[in-house]
């Protein structure tokens, strides 16, 4: 794990899946660009730790708060991050909780349009209005709390991720 290692905060970030019962999952609207549906999180500023990053992006999108105690490591992802000098390697850590309190916002922000828990079979309905990487995220979440892959996973946030069989099937279910 790089977290205790020394990273260059621009190139790693945090992401949290905060989970509400067997089957919601917190999404938030950007409120910018294609205003696309994504996982609360952002890039990781100098002097916190990972997991510092994923508590503070969670309160600044949505109002919600947990602890970096109750945290739950998923995976963590290589991606490319553009910087003046080209394309490097960051790494993008995924947690999950299910602990947490506060009220959501009410009203848009600066950055984020809206915040709403979804159940997995509206995620898998709704997957196009996800941003690639969010859709990717999800989908490996879901694999690996389904044991399909080991937690935590390593692995490149561009390859491609096969939604799990048993989320699929379930969500017709819970669709028709």
């Amino acid at each position: 794990m790089f977290e205790g290692a020394l990273m260059n905060p621009c190139l790693n970030g945090a992401n949290l899946v905060v989970r509400r019962g067997k089957n919601q999952i917190l999404i938030v609207q950007a409120n910018y660009g294609e205003k696309k549906l994504l996982l609360p999180g952002g890039g990781r500023e100098l002097g916190e730790t990972i997991k510092q990053t994923a508590v503070r992006e969670l309160m600044e999108e949505t109002g919600l708060r947990t602890s970096v105690d109750d945290l739950r490591e998923i995976a963590e992802l290589v991606q490319r991050v553009p910087t003046p000098n080209g394309l490097v390697d960051g790494t993008l850590f995924l947690y999950e909780t299910r602990k947490f309190s506060g009220e959501k916002f009410a009203e848009p922000n600066e950055e984020i349009l809206m915040s709403m828990f979804m159940d997995i079979g509206e995620i898998i309905e709704r997957q196009n209005e996800f941003g690639l990487a969010y859709r990717r995220m999800i989908f490996q979440y879901l694999r690996c709390v389904s044991r399909l892959d080991p937690l935590p996973f390593n692995g490149r946030l561009s390859n491609n991720v096969e939604c799990p069989q048993w989320v699929r099937s379930r969500s017709l279910v819970l669709l028709s």
